[in-house]
């Protein structure tokens, strides 16, 4: 019973939370925040472009019907001492490459770092990272900070024509 007592006492909360209205017409309890990035991702994007929630975060992606770039849906394991770091940081780089994302948005964790690692990073980070990050700040525009945790939103760099073709007439 103490258990059961507990599992409600847990759960309780988040039916209080907003009701969110999926692409797909699922309905979704997320937050504030949640609902301000989701919201800033279907205005700024089109069905078939992909965002990655640095971090995490993968109720954002759903509710607003985007899919990421890559197979890690959490990142926390990315950055575990002695666990293959490296080869998790060279996969990131490969996905990201190939499937260049329409938004990066950083979730602000200490435990996932992110581009100014430098600053903000609680764990140790392995040089395998720094081609990751590297990457991201030449292809990507930090663009604004969204919601009450100011999560970073990062844009990607479109190329531009180096000429105008001339119309035949």
């Amino acid at each position: 019973i103490a258990g059961c007592a507990i599992l409600i006492a847990f759960l309780t909360p988040a039916a209080f939370l907003p009701l969110a209205e999926t692409p797909q017409g699922y309905h979704v309890r997320i937050d504030p925040q949640r609902e301000t990035v989701a919201a800033f991702i279907l205005s700024t994007t089109k069905p078939g472009d992909q965002v990655l929630m640095w971090g995490g975060e993968p109720q954002v992606n759903f509710v607003a019907g985007r899919t990421r770039p890559n197979r890690f849906v959490f990142m926390t394991q990315l950055f575990l001492h002695d666990y293959s770091e490296d080869v998790f940081a060279a996969e990131m780089l490969r996905d990201l490459q190939a499937h260049r994302p329409e938004l990066i948005i950083d979730t602000t964790d200490c435990q996932i770092p992110f581009i100014d690692y430098m600053q903000h990073a609680c764990v140790p980070v392995t040089q395998g990272w720094d081609a990751v990050f590297s990457f991201i700040q030449q292809n990507y525009q930090p663009v604004i900070d969204l919601g009450p945790a100011k999560w970073d939103v990062y844009r990607l760099i479109k190329p531009t024509a180096l000429f105008t073709p001339r119309h035949q007439q």
